[in-house]
Formats: structure tokens, sequence, C-alpha cells
């Protein structure tokens, strides 16, 4: 029960539709958009309707999927009752060649719930839909319109093949119709493979590696987008091979182990100091060719003994360790300290940069000065406190609303004003007296916030205000659309 009536949902759509139900049961979950964001699954009646199980926060999401996976619909919930339609099937048909025009058999055609190409789904999941025939057609059946966005607009299927680099491919319409005839052309790929050995050169068997790299978008010139790590594990000889990989950019290899699996293999660990649950153990910046790593020496791999301090030489408990290969388009690998500021992990090679923000705790900056096991500490920089109110038209405190950065600092690197915004701190949503109070990560630069709020029940935002290093007091006025 929440304000004396019971929360529920509607699902309308694929009942009266027999299509959906004939690839098995359509199921149901309920996501909770907090930050401890987890889902539970939702009973559907015979009638379509359903009620929402507690979840924390005030803002849900609704999946539906068809038996096999496919992402039939997604919907915010902010209120209840709330109606969630499922449009029925559509059939698309796809030729998949490569660039000489021979049809590639095999080819797998998958789904990718994307908002908008560039613009994915938190628990994104490759569905297999089909693979190509001996002339290279295949046909995959989604939902009319978009699961995520309900309108008729372009959706987004990921073709791979082992000899070929992996490719996305949005559907096309003309004239506001769907061309349901998909054509795909894909170049030639490369493989990534190498052998894992210990210190004594004895084979590494049964061990996951991970190979991330970009994927390129079909028709968008040199656009890519980021793709989930390809996991294999190492064979009876170490070896292991990733193939499918395009010149779109890089790739990096990483594995997940645990501490006492780690020392185990060779990593040269402390065991009183917490460790990285992702080691990563090579970069290739650009893919050209296929890529033999050769033997890679567990126990040669580089490790980076972190301590990280506040300004006052405090250990930072729980800060945040962005690793990043420096030429490298994909984003950082992302870590935290333990309670008193320390962190170990691998790095590639001597061109790794390395990121610190504590939330509301300052930043901090450095490149790896060598390719070897070495210590490292580093001090955050002084932060500043800037206090305010936030007011209405007429003056009056407004209560509930939030003030935040409005975009990372310019004129500065990229991971440094990246880090800049994401260690921005707050005290949370303003009370009665309409006051707020928030930390800068820096404090001789000058930052741009935004308040935002409700107020009766309408949106309402401040213009953005740029605040100089020598203010500490501001008023920001809401204005409701």
């Amino acid at each position: 029960l929440q304000s004396g009536s019971v929360r529920g949902v509607f699902v309308r759509g694929f009942l009266p539709r027999p299509a959906w139900r004939e690839l098995g049961e359509v199921t149901a979950m309920v996501y909770s958009r907090s930050k401890n964001a987890f889902g539970r699954p939702l009973a559907i009646a015979a009638n379509g309707k359903a009620v929402l199980p507690f979840l924390p926060g005030t803002q849900w999401e609704v999946e539906v999927r068809a038996a096999n996976g496919l992402l039939l619909r997604l919907v915010k919930v902010r209120r209840a009752p709330t109606e969630v339609e499922v449009s029925g099937p559509r059939e698309w048909h796809v030729q998949v060649a490569d660039e000489q025009g021979a049809p590639i058999v095999g080819a797998a055609v998958a789904q990718i719930p994307c908002y908008a190409p560039g613009g994915r789904y938190l628990r994104m999941v490759s569905v297999h839909l089909a693979k190509t025939d001996q002339l290279g057609r295949a046909t995959v059946v989604l939902p009319a319109i978009h699961p995520m966005t309900n309108h008729d607009v372009q959706q987004t299927l990921e073709v791979r093949s082992p000899e070929h680099a992996s490719l996305l491919v949005n559907t096309v319409y003309d004239k506001g119709k769907p061309v349901t005839e998909v054509s795909v052309t894909m170049r030639d790929g490369y493989e990534l493979k190498g052998q894992l050995v210990d210190a004594q050169q004895q084979p590494i068997v049964g061990l996951e590696v991970l190979v991330e790299h970009p994927i390129g978008l079909q028709g968008a010139g040199n656009s890519i987008w980021l793709n989930p790590p390809l996991p294999v594990r190492t064979d009876g000889e170490g070896r292991f091979a990733v193939n499918g990989l395009g010149d779109w950019a890089g790739c990096r290899v990483m594995l997940m182990l645990k501490p006492s699996e780690a020392r185990l293999v060779g990593f040269a660990t402390e065991a009183d100091r917490s460790l990285a649950p992702i080691q990563w153990i090579a970069a290739v910046d650009k893919v050209v060719a296929d890529i033999d790593l050769g033997p890679v020496c567990l126990a040669d791999i580089p490790m980076c003994r972190l301590t990280v301090v506040g300004h006052d030489k405090v250990p930072a408990a729980e800060a945040r360790v962005r690793l990043l290969h420096e030429g490298s388009l994909q984003p950082p690998i992302e870590f935290a300290t333990d309670r008193v500021g320390r962190l170990q992990m691998a790095y590639p090679d001597a061109n790794t940069r390395i990121g610190v923000y504590v939330p509301g705790g300052g930043i901090a900056l450095a490149v790896v000065p060598s390719a070897e096991t070495h210590d490292m500490r580093l001090s955050l920089m002084e932060t500043r406190i800037v206090t305010g109110r936030v007011v209405d038209e007429a003056g009056k405190p407004v209560a509930g609303a939030v003030v935040k950065p409005r975009d990372r600092l310019r004129n500065y690197g990229f991971q440094l004003a990246d880090l800049a915004y994401r260690s921005y701190g707050s005290m949370g949503a303003t009370g009665a007296d309409g006051k707020f109070r928030v930390t800068m990560p820096m404090v001789d630069v000058a930052f741009s916030i935004r308040a935002t709020a409700t107020i009766e029940q309408r949106s309402a935002s401040s213009k953005v205000m740029v605040v100089a290093p020598e203010e500490q007091n501001v008023e920001l006025v809401v204005v409701a659309r």
C-alpha cells in the first residue's frame, strides 16, 4: 500500500496477440531505478493486470520479454496505475554479405535494446534471433514498435560472423514506413590470441579471459559503440583466441580473479592490501591486423600498489579509481579503494593514466611512471564549500530542490573534467528553508551549477550559474515550466 491505494500496472497488447505466446511464456520484471537497483518478477494476471511489489525509490521500470529473451517493452513507471502497451510482431528480412558481395553463411543476428544510436540500455543483453542460411539470409521477428520509445522508429540489430568484424545495423524507415529488407555488408575481421603462463612458463588452464573492443555501426563512418567484454577460457595449453575484431579502435585484455586466484597464477600481490577484481593485462590502441600476444607471463605483469589520501593526509576510504590507457577510445575501468584508501591492480604498460575521485572529497590524476611493479601515493586536491538558497520567482524558499553541476569543465583535459564532474558532492535535496551545501572538487576553478525542483506538480529549474572561485554563497531562482 502506498498513499492509501494499491500500486499496479496494466500490461496491454500481447494478450490478444497470440504471436508472442507462440514463442513461449511472456515474462515481466519490475526494477527499482534507485542507486541500489534490483528487480523482482512481476506476475501478470489473465486480465493483464499486475500488482507492483514493494521496491525502494519513487521510480521503477517494467520490462516485458518474450520466452527467448526478446525485449518487448520497457516502461518507466513514476506513478501507478500505469498502462504498459506491447506492440505486435513484425518480420525483418536480413541479407548479410562480405565486401565482395558474397553471402555470409551462419552469421548470427541478435537484438540490441537501445534508446537511440549510442544510448544503450543498462540491462542490455544481446538476444540471439537467427542465423543466416546458405544464401546469407535470415528472418528475424521484432516488436513492430520500438520497445523502449513506443514510437515506430529504427531498431538495432547486432550481426556477428567468426571471420568478419562484428557490426551493428539500424533498421530503415522510408517516408514513415519500415523497410523490412535489411542489407548488411561486413568487413573482414581480425583475431586476437595469446597464451597465459606462470612464472615457470607452465600453461594456466581454465582461466576466464575478457576481451573488450568497440563495435562499428553500419553507415555511420567511424562511429563506434561500446561492446560488452567477450569471455573465453584458456584451453589445456593455456591458449585463448577471440575473433570478429574490427579496425574501429583498439581492444584490451582482462582477467577476473579472486585474490587467492591472483596469487596462485603468479601475480605479485600483497596479502594485506585489497585487490582489484579485474586485472588488465594487455592493451592494443588500434586493431589493424591479427594480434598474437604470445606467451603472457602473469608474474611479469606490472602491479600498482596505490594509496589514496585526502588533502588533509587522511586515508580516502572507498575512493573511486579509474584506469585509462593513453590513446584508447574505451572508457576507464573503475575500482574502489579499501577502508584505508589502498588498492593494488595490474596495468598493461607505462602509458596508463590513473584518475581518482571521492564524491564530495576531491580528485587526483597521475600517469604510471614505468612499466614495473611499484608503490604510488596520490593526494586529493583541496576542495571548497559553496552554500546558498533555492527560491521561486516570488523569493520564497523551495523545498526538495536538487543542485547539480550543469556540465563538465571546459578547457581542461577530458579525464580531469570527468573526475571533477563525478566527485561533485551535494547534501541532497533542500529542506523547508531552501538552503543547500555543495562541495566543489577544486578551489581555483569556476563551476557551473543548476537547481531543479517540482513546484505544484510542475517541473522547475534555474538558469545555469557559473560559481567563481571566490564565491561562497549564491542564490538560485527556479522557474516552473
